[in-house]
């Protein structure tokens, strides 16, 4: 399946996958060796119920380079998204047997590795409504979201920068009753754990990212916007200052090819 993935054993990881054509995009928020969030972005293919992605990688963000954002030198890694029945079973021996879809999650990360059993995070609607998907900002590119809902809950994955260039992300969940055309998400930095080590988790407020969603759509002009006012509360700090400015799918729109 396509939208945001987790672990429940793993809880605070997670991934999204989406589509462009027949390219698959793989965002994965993780954390390093010291529990502060990191993410990694990756292209990949689907071959005989198997995702591979050969290029993740972490990337930096200098505003004197072009482009700003540029893979961080020997980030590279790769990773797998398994569906074949084999491949789950041994990821995931003793998952419950509730109807949902699963897949082993193989990592390959600075030496390390690791298969953890994935589902789904939210449950996408896969209609008109439906906003899942990566997304960015036209003309200032190297940061994005990612999205999901189900039903009038909104959950929102911000992948941005602290003051060194460092990609760090934060977590935020909302309710839209009338739908998201003016929505604010309080956003969450979490302080969590390596891939490798046992499960802890401490919150703390990162700032309101503010939501203006009309329709899944790639055209600037629909009308869909982003603001963010973030701080990034570890050393060595930074804040992310952004619009209200426009907000366009990178992904194929939700309702296209699920």
């Amino acid at each position: 399946p396509l939208g945001l993935l987790f672990d429940p054993a793993r809880d605070g990881h997670g991934m999204q996958v989406a589509r462009v054509g027949d390219t698959y995009v793989f965002l994965f928020y993780t954390y390093d060796a010291e529990g502060a969030p990191e993410w990694y972005l990756g292209t990949g293919r689907y071959e005989g119920g198997v995702l591979i992605s050969d290029d993740l990688a972490r990337y930096t963000y200098d505003v004197t380079r072009s482009p700003p954002q540029q893979v961080e030198p020997g980030s590279e890694s790769r990773m797998l998204l398994s569906y074949q029945p084999n491949d789950v079973a041994e990821a995931c021996p003793d998952a419950p047997d509730d109807g949902k879809t699963r897949a082993r999650f193989l990592w390959e990360i600075g030496g390390e590795s690791a298969s953890w059993c994935f589902e789904s995070l939210v449950r996408s609607p896969g209609i008109a409504g439906d906003f899942g998907g990566t997304w960015f900002s036209p003309g200032d590119e190297g940061w994005g979201l990612s999205l999901a809902n189900a039903a009038s809950t909104l959950v929102g994955v911000i992948y941005y920068y602290d003051a060194d260039g460092r990609g760090r992300w934060a977590i935020g969940v909302g309710e839209g009753a009338d739908g998201f055309a003016s929505i604010e998400l309080p956003m969450l930095h979490v302080n969590g754990y390596c891939r490798t080590c046992p499960f802890a988790r401490t919150d703390q407020a990162a700032g309101p990212m503010t939501l203006s969603l009309l329709t899944p759509s790639r055209d600037p002009a629909v009308g869909n916007t982003v603001a963010t006012e973030l701080v990034y509360p570890l050393p060595p700090g930074g804040d992310w200052q952004k619009g209200p400015q426009p907000l366009i799918l990178l992904t194929d729109p939700p309702t296209e090819g699920r």
